[in-house]
């Protein structure tokens, strides 16, 4: 869901934040948190990052969903 909403750029503006938030919110419904931590170098958060990189095609799905499987949580 999150690549191909990064991808399609189905809005003007707001594609990535727009994927971002909809995988959290996804993940969340199904019972799952996203932990992810704050990159000091870079100044943002990584799910910002794995996201931007996304856009720029520099992560294919199959990375994404490894990602996504690395920073999830069961939700107790």
């Amino acid at each position: 869901l999150c690549f191909y909403l990064t991808k399609n750029h189905a809005f003007m503006d707001g594609n990535k934040r727009t994927a971002a938030l909809t995988a959290i919110s996804f993940l969340n419904e199904n019972g799952w948190e996203l932990l992810y931590p704050f990159d000091e170098k870079k100044g943002t958060n990584a799910l910002a990052i794995i996201v931007d990189d996304c856009a720029a095609s520099k992560v294919s799905k199959d990375q994404l969903m490894d990602w996504f499987d690395a920073h999830k949580v069961k939700i107790k």
